[in-house]
């Protein structure tokens, strides 16, 4: 997102648990740059991208998340 790349790092199997191709994404996206490191505009356009995302499948995926993800997630139900 904006400036930043995108380092494709090895990960749990808990991780690739997630049903939807989006949330899957922004759990890994938030847990690489870390809690309360993401700006209001890339927290917009993660909620903006989540609310496009299957809500039986987000429902699911919020829970695989950690909590802090949890939070910013849920914001899109």
């Amino acid at each position: 997102m904006g400036e930043r790349t995108i380092k494709f790092k090895k990960t749990t199997p808990k991780s690739l648990l997630a049903k939807g191709e989006i949330s899957r994404l922004v759990i890994q996206y938030l847990e690489e740059i870390g809690q309360n490191k993401q700006t209001e505009e890339e927290e917009q356009k993660i909620l903006d991208l989540l609310k496009k995302e299957n809500r039986k499948d987000l429902q699911h995926d919020i829970a695989l998340a950690p909590m802090w993800v949890q939070k910013i997630m849920k914001k899109a139900l």
